[in-house]
């Protein structure tokens, strides 16, 4: 075997779908950093979600944002109005969201040969996002308290869908420590059938981990995105 061989393979992308919900009729939205959303109906503190941060070899890109338009001058009509234009629930309902988060991850995983056996030299992760929102066309012509309870509702969803990203940032952190851990082999070309089965294996984890955020914050309620 040459000492100095160096090659590079390609992981399959793999898409998560996370979402959002309405929460249109419920308690008063909040900032995260806010308490209590009614004295009469108490709600736990607005959470807090820890942000992830990759690793030196995870990049991650910008997120694309999209828009979808929507009319209305109550809670009632932006709540009709995302029904009937939001994004699908492509996890199987089928029910219109108000706002989703793809999230995909490649990998490149780079090898050498030497003394007989060939190891992975290194690796690149990349993680992209897109997130789908809703864009109030006729907002400056409502009401001021109307605009200002959309705008604290609006970033909390924003918050929550960013959430969802941080998982898939995780994912790929969790994954460059997988591959650094995979053992030198006889012959090369096990490396990219192992570096797979880390990849398939790992995924479903944060997979369940987007389903248990979307647990525990409600869909974003319990971060504010709510309107009353």
């Amino acid at each position: 075997m040459s000492s100095s061989l160096t090659r590079i393979l390609i992981a399959i992308t793999v898409i998560a779908v996370a979402l959002g919900i309405f929460r249109l009729e419920r308690a008063k939205p909040r900032l995260r950093a806010e308490g209590q959303t009614s004295a009469a109906t108490p709600l736990a503190p607005a959470m807090r979600v820890e942000q992830a941060h990759p690793l030196k070899n995870v990049e991650v890109a910008d997120t694309v944002f999209h828009y979808y338009d929507i009319r209305g001058s109550s809670a009632n009509e932006l709540h009709a109005a995302m029904r009937a234009s939001g994004p699908l629930d492509s996890l199987g309902s089928g029910r219109p969201r108000s706002g989703r988060c793809h999230w995909s991850v490649k990998y490149w995983i780079h090898y050498s040969e030497s003394g007989g056996l060939c190891s992975i030299s290194s690796a690149q992760i990349a993680v992209n996002s897109e997130i789908d929102l809703p864009h109030w066309i006729d907002r400056d012509a409502a009401a001021t308290a109307l605009r200002e309870q959309w705008d604290r509702y609006e970033a909390a969803l924003r918050t929550h869908e960013l959430g969802h990203l941080d998982n898939g940032i995780r994912f790929a952190n969790a994954l460059a420590i997988r591959l650094a851990g995979i053992p030198a082999q006889a012959q090369c070309n096990s490396l990219p059938v192992l570096a797979q089965h880390e990849f398939d294996t790992t995924l479903p984890d944060f997979n369940r981990m987007d389903v248990e955020y979307d647990r525990v914050t409600n869909h974003g309620e319990l971060q504010g995105a709510v309107m009353r």
